[in-house]
């Protein structure tokens, strides 16, 4: 494989033994790109079509195919769904040429658009995944892409996703859509985003609980919920966009963390919540109550912000 990197360009170029229909099948086919790039892959092969690629759960490529022309040539852009600073869903270019070479396909890549911090892993990570690539096209058996999360993890997944839809959807605000309100809440647009916020505390707060520690989540009253529901959004009343991305970066990322490390023994650990009428509940069943709600209000920032 010869590689080159210049400036924020990776430049890649490699021969696979098989026909280019065979490779474009490889670049374009969702179950097909499955087996070399990414073990979750939704990909509509055609222009504006999407093209997001789930790794392990939390590292998400997303873009959309921009040019797929049979069977010389694709292009897509690239970025990544996170709540840190790295390149953004759909913010760079990935060019893939494939020129006939024999009974062979010389298969040349590059990256443009990223930013210079970048580059390198990108660089390593596209000869990890073209080697792949070439392998599988050309017939060879390889181990596929694997999702396999554990409870924690998929927990920790989920919320992931949900802060990352948040950011985004806060990213898109004007001054107007920031100060609607949501109809399900009656908030305005910020004060539901904190609220989202006090979610993923409250996820944070059942690791603490599985761990022994005290909580006003196992004793607070459906009333005594409601009365604090009602003085955090008070308190939010002037929240700024700029407060709750800061918060997503840090608050958030901690929370994905917190929940990722849990083992199953804490998610199995049972506790009686005063909120579900004294009923006893495991730690998991009260996340996965606290994530659905939590999609809700997500919902409800997005459908504001737009």
């Amino acid at each position: 494989m010869v590689q080159s990197t210049a400036a924020s360009v990776i430049e890649k170029d490699v021969r696979i033994a098989a026909s280019r229909e065979t490779v474009l099948a490889f670049l374009t086919d969702a179950a097909k790109i499955a087996e070399w790039l990414a073990p979750d892959v939704q990909a509509e092969a055609e222009p504006g079509g999407v093209l997001r690629c789930n790794f392990n759960g939390f590292d998400i490529a997303r873009g959309e195919f921009l040019d797929v022309q049979p069977p010389s040539r694709v292009a897509f852009t690239w970025g990544w769904e996170t709540l840190g600073g790295q390149s953004p869903p759909g913010s760079t270019r990935v060019d893939i040429a494939l020129e006939p070479d024999g009974e062979g396909t010389h298969v040349r890549l590059s990256h443009r658009g990223l930013a210079e911090g970048e580059v390198a892993s990108h660089a390593e990570g596209w000869e990890t995944l073209l080697a792949g690539l070439e392998q599988r096209a050309s017939g060879e058996d390889m181990l596929a892409p694997s999702l396999a999360l554990s409870r924690g993890e998929a927990l920790a997944s989920r919320l992931n996703t949900l802060l990352i839809e948040l950011r985004y959807a806060v990213e898109g605000c004007d001054g107007a859509a920031w100060l609607a309100r949501c109809p399900a809440e009656g908030w305005t647009t910020g004060v539901t985003a904190d609220h989202v916020l006090s979610h993923a505390e409250a996820i944070v707060s059942l690791r603490g609980i599985a761990l022994g520690q005290a909580s006003p989540l196992e004793t607070v009253t459906a009333e005594g919920l409601d009365a604090q529901n009602a003085e955090r959004s008070a308190r939010a009343a002037g929240v700024t966009r700029e407060d709750i991305l800061g918060a997503l970066r840090s608050d958030g990322a901690q929370a994905v963390s917190a929940v990722r490390a849990m083992p199953d023994a804490e998610l199995a650990t049972v506790r009686t919540f005063q909120r579900a009428g004294a009923a006893e509940a495991t730690i998991e069943q009260v996340m996965q109550y606290v994530l659905a709600t939590m999609a809700d209000h997500v919902e409800s920032v997005k459908a504001a912000a737009h």
